[in-house]
């Protein structure tokens, strides 16, 4: 029995995680709108998406409000 409830308990935890996870990030919907309106940023894009299945860590950084999220984004779009 306790075994059972523990079960029940673990599924809805795990339902409301992937409630969160959807919520942040509408894209794995199919909802391509939010990403249609980023600039064009191809030649850090270039550099990026080769790199995502060589499974190279890449640090992204810069200043503020230049468009780090805005690339990911685009990569996102880009698999």
């Amino acid at each position: 029995m306790f075994v059972s409830n523990a079960f029940c308990v673990f599924d809805e935890n795990l339902k409301q995680m992937e409630q969160v996870f959807y919520r942040y990030n509408p894209w794995w919907e199919n909802n391509n709108t939010l990403l249609d309106n980023l600039l064009d940023r191809t030649e850090s894009f270039e550099f990026i998406l080769p790199n995502i299945t060589n499974k190279q860590v890449i640090f992204l950084t810069g200043l503020r409000r230049i468009g780090k999220t805005s690339l990911m984004k685009l990569c996102i779009k880009g698999l």
